[in-house]
């Protein structure tokens, strides 16, 4: 509410599009409803790794046929890595906790569906999931196992930095064949692929003059928008976007509780059930919107508030019908 009233003609027309609008809105919030209905964790995350798996065939298939496309013939690589971001962490989680012959399967998948995102989506995506498998590394292997994967894992980038000309080169013959356009391939050849855009940089600094010129109370939602002059111009980091919006005495508390929710409910909490349906979520979306997107377009953002609500309504229930049951 103060953020409407505070806000300027063009940026209420933002708010509303982007937030309040119907389609918007159901668009944005509908998983965060949905996870907080859940009651039982493992079983909907067993169910939803199903609908993770076909998301991400239908992904590759829409991909390599050349239907997952805009601006033409240009591959959408934003919004296939997004997609990719929201689904390959399930398999990664499932690759860490699972044994036996399920491990192996999760393991080739997920290097399958990475591989994939690494060839044709974006690089935020990518540094998202990798993010999540580093989290997974550190948080679910066992210290024997650590020195053997770290030993694999160094083996393998030596490899690949080895024969990094031969491979570049059979991937994009691959791509090429394909009629495909692999963003990253591109920045790869060029030697750009560790920088920012041009785009993002000038971005970057528009908002933190702003911040500067404005740091006590923010300018409302969407007003990085207004900065850039468009709906699709974002900040391109969470932390500058919240400062941007709420200042940052309240923004630096609402990161702060982000963050405090991250570590609570990904490293402190005890019922690994609900941990395992928080962490992909929270962890690969909150790294995802240090580099692109914003938090009134990623639904997936929310997704870990709906788990959380879902975690304290289970407490509050299973709290009651402890204190019934000592009445009775």
């Amino acid at each position: 509410g103060i953020s409407w009233m505070m806000t300027s003609g063009i940026q209420k027309h933002y708010i509303y599009s982007l937030l309040i609008e119907p389609f918007a809105f159901i668009k944005l919030w509908v998983y965060f409803v949905i996870f907080s209905l859940v009651r039982e964790p493992e079983r909907f995350r067993k169910n939803l790794l199903i609908i993770a798996y076909i998301n991400l065939f239908l992904l590759m298939i829409t991909t390599i046929s050349g239907l997952y496309a805009a601006n033409g013939r240009v591959l959408n690589y934003v919004g296939l890595g997004i997609s990719g971001a929201m689904w390959i962490p399930l398999i990664i989680l499932h690759a860490f906790i699972s044994d036996g012959k399920k491990r192996t399967f999760f393991i080739v998948t997920s290097i399958l569906f990475v591989g994939f995102v690494a060839i044709y989506g974006n690089r935020g995506s990518l540094i998202a999931i990798l993010g999540f498998l580093v989290f997974c590394f550190l948080r679910y292997t066992q210290m024997k196992r650590k020195f053997t994967i770290a030993s694999f894992i160094a083996i393998v980038a030596i490899i690949i930095h080895m024969f990094q000309d031969a491979l570049t080169t059979f991937l994009i013959s691959k791509i090429s064949s394909l009629g495909l356009f692999s963003r990253n391939m591109n920045l790869l050849i060029s030697g750009q692929l560790s920088y920012t855009t041009h785009r993002t940089d000038e971005i970057w600094v528009r908002v933190i003059d702003a911040i500067k010129s404005n740091w006590l109370t923010g300018y409302g939602l969407c007003y990085d928008r207004v900065l850039n002059g468009s709906i699709d111009i974002y900040a391109h980091n969470l932390a500058l976007e919240v400062m941007l919006s709420f200042g940052v005495i309240v923004g630096t508390i609402l990161l702060l509780a982000h963050f405090g929710i991250g570590v609570k409910n990904c490293i402190k909490i005890k019922d690994k059930e609900w941990e395992y349906l928080f962490t992909p979520f929270y962890i690969v979306s909150t790294l995802l919107l240090m580099f692109n997107n914003s938090f009134c377009l990623l639904s997936s953002f929310w997704i870990p508030y709906g788990v959380y609500f879902a975690l304290h309504k289970s407490k509050k229930t299973s709290e009651k019908s402890k204190l019934g049951g000592a009445e009775l």
